[in-house]
């Protein structure tokens, strides 16, 4: 009984019961997902990585869209050293803010020590699916901060307000990203955004009204979407043949959910038995940030608190050429340019270039033994 009232508790309509259920029921038939048919991976550790996977999803959609909020838009931290989903780079940070694209924003912010600094606007489906492409992409070396690297970035869909990137009717979200050589000691940049009127003056902002349960059904079905979304991505299809290992694609530019048009890329998946290492050679072209890490079939980095899991170019020894030489693999094989894989035999390996001026040679590749 309700406190005080004497009447039962009101009962959710059809719409929050059926989306809260709907939820759960994605969840509890997703354990499939981690070997059905076409994306098989028998070892035991992308099987147990797959159930940290949809967890992590899990996570993610409730702070994006059960608490996010284009009306008071904020910047939420995409990727944390532990909670990853869709590709992370370990040397970078990434916000994302839902947006409105009948309201207008202001960002506002201050350089810090990152290499890379970029906004990229993204449409879709308003309702928690991934994006479905890119609406505008500004990044540093498009805005001169002002004094002590300030800078201001308007996004709008009216042309008075000057805005450094234009809204489209589909507009969805916004993805600050960061890059930097050494995260754990250089200072990144601050930034904050705001709903502003059709003047540029911040917009009012009023309290939220209290939940309603269709307010909560919307907001659960856009969860839900997020993990089908996503889990419909990954794991990524294992090769069909043993011969598709251990060979990386010609570079290019990625064009998926929340990519960027800044980055050119190459992968492609890595098998190995005990004491081999994959060893991959080439050569990068100038590029404001390029590196190379390893992930699981899920697109998520191992852990990079205790594994060396990725090398960017500041840390990479050269050949005396230019060119470089990688070494993949679990075991230390005592060499420079080593990436350690954190005990997985099977993986992924990820190539980011950066603002390149130019494009990277093709990577050749070739296992031999460790030592």
């Amino acid at each position: 009984m309700s406190e005080g009232t004497g009447q039962p508790p009101p009962t959710p309509p059809d719409d929050a019961s059926a989306a809260y259920r709907e939820l759960l029921g994605l969840l509890a038939g997703l354990e499939a997902s981690f070997d059905r048919p076409g994306r098989g991976w028998d070892d035991e550790i992308t099987r147990a990585e797959g159930y940290v996977h949809v967890l992590d999803l899990l996570a993610t959609g409730l702070e994006f869209f059960l608490h996010g909020d284009a009306d008071r838009p904020a910047f939420i931290r995409m990727i944390t050293p532990t909670r990853k989903f869709g590709g992370d780079n370990t040397d970078s940070l990434y916000h994302l803010a839902l947006l409105d694209p009948a309201r207008s924003y202001r960002i506002t912010g201050r350089r810090g020590d990152e290499c890379y600094l970029g906004f990229c606007v993204y449409g879709g489906r308003a309702d928690g699916s991934p994006a479905e492409r890119v609406v505008g992409n500004l990044n540093h070396t498009a805005f001169a901060p002002g004094p002590d690297d300030r800078f201001e970035l308007i996004l709008s869909a009216r042309p008075e307000l000057e805005p450094a990137i234009e809204l489209a009717p589909d507009t969805i979200s916004v993805i600050a990203r960061q890059y930097f050589f050494d995260p754990a000691t250089e200072r990144p940049a601050s930034f904050t955004i705001e709903a502003i009127d059709d003047r540029g003056a911040p917009a009012p902002v009023a309290p939220p009204p209290p939940l309603s349960f269709a307010a909560v059904a919307d907001r659960l079905r856009a969860v839900t979407n997020h993990v089908r979304g996503w889990t419909g991505l990954a794991p990524l299809p294992a090769p069909d043949s043993p011969d598709a290992f251990n060979t990386i694609c010609e570079p290019h530019q990625a064009a998926g959910p929340w990519s960027t048009p800044d980055n050119l890329h190459a992968y492609g998946f890595y098998r190995l038995e005990p004491g081999q290492v994959l060893e991959l050679r080439g050569r990068s072209p100038e590029s404001v940030w390029w590196g190379v890490q390893v992930w699981n079939p899920y697109m998520q980095s191992y852990d990079a608190r205790y594994h060396r899991v990725s090398l960017n170019a500041r840390q990479i020894t050269l050949e005396p050429d230019g060119s470089w030489r990688i070494l993949i693999g679990p075991d230390d094989p005592g060499e420079p340019n080593w990436v350690d894989t954190a005990g997985h035999l099977t993986g992924f390996v990820y190539f980011r270039w950066q603002l390149a001026d130019g494009s990277p040679s093709p990577v050749s590749a070739v296992v031999r033994h460790a030592g």
